[in-house]
């Protein structure tokens, strides 16, 4: 057991040690870099799921450094990464990036399609701006029939982590996880459950979706 736990901590210390070469490369890297690089490096990092505070600093400062730098849907991506690695839109190192493309979302709607939509509302899910919800919510409605799993329970997370009405939404989500939860993977079918019981009045979904997870 001790010789076990001493490799496991031997190599968590090489992974280390990895991540960090790669995130000072990547930081001497982000002010050259091109959008989609920029997008790729904080997206890898979320995955993984920790980057320094100084790479966040290069990525902001690169994703901000032209208006239209970012396209819309590479400005989801940016902002859902940063989002999920603890920089959201009340934080110093990445707030100016979420005041400064909150326009650019809400404004292009029609481009957040599917996992984008998503991805954008959850990144501004905690920032009370009611507003976007409405306009991204407003747009993807009628879409969400054809979402993959995935998507669709990303979307009725957010919508329910925002306290805000999207009735329709939840009801096209609702309908979604009930009449396709057999494509449902794990993972979406407890996201999707969460979601709608969050925001409530949706049992028979949350029932259905829980029903289907192969324990």
């Amino acid at each position: 057991h001790g010789a076990s736990k001493t490799q496991y901590q031997t190599q968590r210390l090489r992974e280390e040690a990895c991540l960090l070469k790669v995130s000072e490369a990547c930081i001497d890297k982000c002010p050259s870099a091109g959008s989609g690089d920029v997008v790729n490096t904080i997206f890898g990092f979320a995955i993984v799921g920790h980057a320094s505070s100084e790479l966040i600093k290069a990525v902001v400062s690169a994703a901000s450094q032209e208006d239209d730098f970012l396209g819309v849907r590479e400005t989801a991506n940016v902002l859902w990464a940063l989002e999920t690695l603890g920089h959201g839109p009340s934080s110093v190192e990445a707030g100016s990036l979420f005041r400064k493309a909150l326009p650019v979302l809400s404004d292009a709607p029609s481009k957040l399609t599917e996992r984008y939509a998503g991805r954008a509302l959850w990144a501004y899910r905690a920032a009370k701006t009611p507003a976007l919800f409405d306009r991204v919510c407003g747009k993807c409605v009628n879409d969400i029939a054809h979402w993959t799993p995935s998507a669709v329970a990303l979307l009725i997370r957010a919508v329910a982590d925002a306290g805000v009405a999207q009735d329709k939404v939840a009801d096209a989500c609702s309908k979604h996880v009930t009449d396709r939860r057999e494509a449902y993977g794990a993972s979406s079918l407890v996201d999707a459950a969460w979601g709608l019981a969050c925001y409530g009045g949706r049992e028979d979904a949350v029932t259905a979706a829980l029903g289907a997870l192969d324990y």
